[in-house]
C-alpha cells in the first residue's frame, strides 16, 4: 500500500498479477480503526468496490514449420508453436491432423501419424511415423473387396520401383504413400492394390 499526498490517492499493490477472470473486492476501512485525515478524522464507514479482471485470450498459432509449400523434404516432421503453454493431454492425433492431398480425386485425406508437445518452447510436432509395440512396424486398415487374386504378371522380385512401373499413376500415389509413411508389407500392399483396379 502506498498514499500520495498531493493527489491524495492511495494505491493498493497486491505483490503479483491478480488471476484471470476473477472478482476481487477492495476496502477501505472507516471508524475508530480505519483511514484517517491529516486532522485525525476517520472515515465513518468502509468504502468497498469490485473489480473482476479481463479473460486470458485464446490461444493462437504464433508459428509453424515447414514455412516453404514445395520441395519439402519427405522426412520433414511439421510443428506448430502457440502463443501461450498448452495442456499437453489436448495435444493429439485427434486435435492436430495429418492430410495428404490425392491429385486424382482432388480430395484431403488423413494420415496416420503421433504427436508431441514441447511445454519449454511450446512447440508441437506432428508427423511421426506410428509404430505397433509388437512388430515395430507400421500398420494400416482399410475396406476392400473380400475376394480378388493378383495378376501373374505382377509377381516381380523387386516390387518398389518395378512394380510403379506398371501400375496406373493413382495406384502409384496409393503405393508411394504406403511406402513412405506407412511401410506395410509389400507382398499385402501389392495385393490390395490389385482389389482397386
Amino acid at each position: 500500500m502506498t498514499y500520495d499526498s498531493n493527489t491524495s490517492k492511495a494505491a493498493l499493490d497486491p505483490g503479483s498479477d491478480l488471476a484471470p477472470n476473477t472478482s476481487y473486492m477492495a476496502t477501505v476501512k472507516g471508524g475508530p480503526t480505519g483511514a484517517e485525515d491529516a486532522a485525525g478524522n476517520a472515515l465513518q464507514q468502509d468504502y468497498s468496490w469490485t473489480l473482476t479482471t479481463a479473460p486470458l485470450p485464446p490461444p493462437t498459432v504464433v508459428g509453424y514449420t515447414p514455412t516453404q509449400t514445395t520441395g519439402v523434404p519427405k522426412n520433414v516432421r511439421p510443428t506448430a508453436t502457440f502463443s501461450t503453454n498448452m495442456d499437453g493431454a489436448t495435444i493429439t492425433a485427434a486435435s492436430i491432423k495429418l492430410q495428404v492431398y490425392n491429385s486424382t480425386t482432388k480430395k484431403w485425406f488423413s494420415v496416420a501419424h503421433a504427436t508431441s508437445y514441447d511445454p519449454v518452447t511450446r512447440t508441437a510436432t506432428v508427423g511421426q511415423r506410428v509404430q505397433s509395440k509388437s512388430s515395430k512396424r507400421a500398420g494400416a486398415s482399410t475396406t476392400l473387396r473380400p475376394s480378388c487374386s493378383i495378376r501373374p504378371e505382377r509377381r516381380i522380385k523387386d516390387p518398389w520401383n518395378p512394380y510403379l512401373r506398371v501400375l496406373r499413376p493413382h495406384h502409384r500415389v496409393v503405393v508411394r504413400a504406403f511406402e513412405q509413411h506407412l511401410r506395410t508389407d509389400v507382398e499385402s500392399l501389392l495385393h490390395h492394390v490389385s482389389c482397386l483396379a
